[in-house]
């Protein structure tokens, strides 16, 4: 079985069971794009397609690039697909505004499209960050029913305790509406958009291979978002089912040991009895005794001990 994934999600999920990170011994870590792999892939695309860069960009993108990289949430080649497609907006734009149709990225288009990732990661860590300082305030912070009442000078003690995964929850519930509300708003700007006055055919024609461009790659994430979560699923499904399996196997084997362990009780008492016999001796007729019911038959038949007679004439422990 593998898995793969960014390794503080698969970290999590592998820590959300005590026995699911033994399951997997051999881990295979890639590491991380350098600036200059994102540099290079970007202007190898951009040549590919046909598309000019302004003298500066290379500085633009290592330095947009290096503060990408040292922000939360950094997604290697997904983030220059991510700049690609903002910079392909904003180039568009100045196009339609301008009236110019060349096929070429300007200092601005990258620019402004390396502002919005790294205004985008920056708000999206601030946000998580006070959220985790509103639920400590708000746990430090004393109802008003409950702080000290100053006509009678006692305090109330009994105050119900708030727990911290509860406050954090619901002040984080917000954020994410505003995060995923504020990342439609800059995957579909535009999209809708009526075509301007004196557009000519071939801009107005690249704009919208521009919006479906940038219509694909949301659907791409969310399509490898559901993916992940669909793997991860299926992954615990299957550990849940062996977990089980395993239970089953771990109990059957414990009633077949208590059961070896019975018959060998019932033997060793059996062969108690026999040795204490052997010390009696056979029956009259020479015979050796068996196991009848309460008691033992000689093997002629005609000769009977119960196990209440052997213990009383003979003080055995049957």
């Amino acid at each position: 079985m593998v898995i793969a994934g960014y390794q503080k999600d698969i970290d999590e999920m592998l820590s959300s069971n005590a026995g699911l990170k033994s399951r997997f011994a051999h881990t295979l870590n890639f590491p991380d794009w350098e600036v200059n792999d994102c540099v290079t892939y970007f202007t190898k695309r951009a040549s590919r397609k046909g598309f000019g860069l302004a003298d500066n960009s290379i500085n633009i993108l290592q330095t947009g690039f290096g503060q990408l990289k040292i922000l939360e949430g950094f997604g290697n080649a997904r983030d220059v697909n991510a700049v690609w497609t903002a910079t392909s907006r904003f180039r568009a734009d100045r196009v339609v505004t301008c009236k110019v149709n060349d096929r070429r990225f300007e200092e601005s288009d990258l620019q402004q499209a390396i502002d919005e990732m790294v205004k985008g990661r920056t708000i999206a860590e601030e946000k998580q960050s006070m959220t985790k300082i509103m639920a400590v305030d708000q746990l430090m912070q004393v109802p008003p029913q409950f702080k000290e009442r100053e006509d009678t000078g006692n305090k109330v003690n009994d105050a119900p305790m708030i727990k911290e995964e509860n406050v954090v929850e619901d002040c984080a519930e917000g954020v994410f509406v505003e995060e995923i509300l504020e990342e439609e708003k800059v995957g579909v700007s535009h999209l809708d958009q009526e075509r301007d006055p004196g557009v000519s055919d071939a801009v107005w024609a690249e704009l919208q291979n521009v919006k479906q461009e940038e219509k694909q790659y949301l659907e791409q994430c969310l399509a490898e978002e559901a993916e992940r979560k669909r793997i991860e699923a299926e992954i615990l499904a299957q550990l849940r089912a062996k977990q089980l399996a395993k239970e089953v196997y771990e109990l059957k084997m414990r009633e077949l040991q208590q059961q070896r362990e019975l018959e060998a009780d019932r033997k060793r008492q059996r062969e108690k009895v026999l040795q204490k016999l052997r010390t009696i001796g056979n029956c009259p007729m020479g015979f050796v005794w068996h196991k009848c019911g309460s008691g033992w038959r000689c093997g002629g038949g005609s000769h009977y001990v119960s196990n209440a007679e052997l213990d009383r004439s003979f003080g055995q422990d049957v």
